[in-house]
């Protein structure tokens, strides 16, 4: 069997470097416990409704070069909060035969497992980040 090779993508809402090289090294973790190659890393600080961030537009343009079959992040949220960009991205990624994996061993594959797990993750927020 061939090695899968995973294109890590971190993304922080607040600048905040000690929970940015955490979540880095999570993913690192979980990409060496499923026997993934790691292709490349982006890290970042920005905002989950731009999807013009420089780590994410780095990650989707080493993804369509065909580096890497994994898109692996530690929730769905890394990605973006715009369901309806989430799809696109999902579908663009269907696409070209990339898996999007979360550290939690969760691939998504549909909208509506996309869709279910931001809004769980959007119940648990706190009430003034709504």
């Amino acid at each position: 069997m061939e090695q899968k090779r995973a294109f890590l993508y971190c993304r922080m809402a607040h600048p905040d470097p000690t929970a940015l090289e955490l979540q880095k090294e999570q993913l690192m973790a979980y990409a060496g416990e499923q026997g993934f190659s790691v292709a490349g890393i982006a890290a970042e600080c920005g905002s989950g409704l731009d999807y013009s961030r420089a780590g994410l537009t780095e990650a989707l343009a080493a993804l369509g070069d065909g580096e890497a079959d994994v898109l692996l992040v530690s929730s769905p949220c890394r990605i973006g909060r715009d369901i309806v960009k989430n799809n696109a991205l999902l579908h663009w990624l269907k696409e070209r035969g990339i898996k999007i994996v979360c550290a939690d061993g969760a691939e998504l594959r549909t909208v509506s497992e996309l869709f279910d797990v931001l809004l769980k993750e959007y119940r648990t927020l706190p009430q003034q980040v709504h």
